[in-house]
């Protein structure tokens, strides 16, 4: 008998043990792993690097040397290794000016294309109108009745 309630209590340990991974699997997917944005040089037609997490403003972007008043915007999704049909997840982004009249330039809902073998994908907006007022960014990922969502920013100033 001893032998039998052995077998179970390890049996159970074990249940409890995948039960637990599964549920802080299932927490850290799908999730927004993060932004990039790359200025477009009205001059040159070229891309920047990316300005996402910089540590000083982009001051006087469309005059400057960057010469830009458009912004690619990459939103970065980690679905998990063992993701979920890109068909079942949808996204939702708003990008809006900071500030008192917050004005919303871009507010899209669209399907994920292609999954990579590591469960990443990649999701690109257009801003156009930018350069002079910090952009707040925001993405959120629906699967089902879940959602996950994250938050950036474009700190743009022109000091005027």
């Amino acid at each position: 008998m001893h032998g039998l309630a052995f077998r179970l209590a390890c049996a159970l340990i074990l249940f409890a043990g995948l039960l637990a991974g599964a549920s802080s699997q299932a927490a850290e997917y799908p999730k927004v792993s993060g932004f990039s944005a790359y200025l477009l040089n009205s001059e040159t037609g070229q891309l920047s690097g990316d300005m996402i997490g910089r540590e000083h403003e982009l001051g006087n972007v469309p005059a400057g040397p960057l010469a830009s008043t458009s912004t690619l915007v990459v939103v970065h999704i980690a679905l998990g290794p063992k993701s979920i049909l890109a068909g079942q997840v949808r996204l939702e982004v708003t990008a809006r000016r900071h500030g008192s009249a917050r004005r919303v330039l871009l507010n899209r809902v669209s399907r994920l294309g292609p999954i990579a073998k590591d469960g990443t994908t990649h999701a690109g907006f257009w801003l156009s109108e930018t350069g002079c007022e910090k952009l707040e960014m925001k993405a959120t990922l629906t699967v089902g009745s879940e959602r996950t969502s994250a938050q950036g920013e474009l700190p743009f100033n022109c000091y005027e």
